[in-house]
């Protein structure tokens, strides 16, 4: 297939740790190319992360071999609420993206670099996945999905009778805003301080970065982790918080797993209010957290799947959902935002 029959859909992925992008083919199939930029979100500069977005883009349709002239359409994704592509107000986003219109403006971005006129559409970053999702059964009408994403923050998405639901506001599958028990929060009185989106003892609050950058404050101060390596780390919170991740790796490091499985329990009690919400009949888990080693990370689902089923109502634990892992990793928001593109542009 020559380059100039080519016709691609792409996807942006926009977080608070990182901008991803992917592509596909009209005929559904992946592109090989996929590309991953240090988040601008955590700045103050909604122009700076549009350029990146468009530098996202266009590496990946440089690194597939194309021009913008194989491009059909775009969607981009990015931490909600947003109408129609402008941003409202998120506890994951700088007060200065609030009114910013995203979707519009990377629009006139793309016409003036290269001269194409793009269609660009917009997702929630948590629904953004479920396009791609239901590409994975043979029979995507009959299933129900719910998706969580742990990163920065805790996004969702949901399917109905294989249709991405997004409710009546666009903002359905907020699950990183559904209150938790106290169990949730071991040291409470520090734990449960963190208010994310104006509440406090949210599911965000306990099951995100933004969770274990603030649960280590309290946790390097305790005794037992005088000597972790963490203490004489440099960076901010945030960037501490994301070295736990590699430190899970190690079997003994206990700190990293103490709070990763803090987590992993407080997800098992998030599945269950879900699940006896909307019954999926498949749950998938992604988002940064699925960098997890092996084998720590099936313990931190088989966790959370444990806890799910230990305090369910019977009904639901003895015939639970098929849990399993988001396929790609941290890229299935960005492939499903190509999808979406492709299935817009259709």
């Amino acid at each position: 297939m020559s380059s100039s029959s080519v016709v691609v859909d792409l996807g942006t992925d926009g977080g608070g740790t990182d901008v991803k992008g992917a592509a596909v083919r009209r005929d559904g199939v992946v592109l090989d190319a996929r590309v991953m930029e240090p988040s601008y979100f955590s700045g103050e500069d909604p122009q700076a992360t549009l350029e990146q977005f468009f530098l996202v883009g266009e590496r990946v349709v440089k690194e597939s071999g194309l021009t913008w002239e194989n491009v059909r359409a775009w969607t981009v994704d990015t931490p909600g609420p947003a109408v129609e592509g402008v941003l409202g107000a998120s506890p994951n986003l700088s007060p200065c993206f609030h009114g910013f219109d995203i979707r519009g403006n990377l629009e006139k971005l793309v016409e003036a670099r290269t001269g194409n006129r793009i269609r660009v559409h917009y997702l929630n970053d948590g629904h953004a996945a479920v396009p791609y999702l239901l590409r994975k059964f043979e029979n995507p009408e009959k299933v129900n999905i719910l998706y969580a994403a742990i990163g920065t923050g805790l996004g969702g998405g949901i399917a109905v009778n294989g249709t991405l639901y997004v409710g009546k506001s666009g903002f359905a599958g907020h699950i990183g805003h559904v209150s938790l028990p106290e169990v949730c929060f071991p040291y409470f009185n520090h734990d449960h301080a963190l208010q994310v989106g104006g509440r406090f003892g949210s599911a965000e609050a306990a099951i995100s970065l933004t969770a274990l950058a603030h649960r280590l404050q309290h946790r390097l101060l305790l005794p037992q982790y005088a000597c972790h390596p963490l203490q004489k780390a440099t960076g901010s919170w945030k960037d501490k918080a994301k070295q736990l991740r590699d430190y899970a790796a190690d079997p003994n490091d206990v700190l990293a797993h103490e709070m990763f499985m803090e987590q992993a329990f407080a997800l098992g009690h998030l599945w269950r209010s879900c699940i006896q919400m909307i019954s999926p009949s498949h749950v998938f888990l992604g988002g940064g957290v699925a960098d997890l080693a092996e084998p720590f990370r099936s313990q931190f689902l088989e966790k959370s799947v444990e806890v799910f089923k230990e305090n369910a109502l019977p009904d639901f634990a003895e015939r639970p959902p098929e849990f399993q892992w988001a396929p790609d990793d941290d890229y299935t928001a960005a492939i499903g935002s190509a999808y979406h593109a492709q299935s817009m542009a259709n």
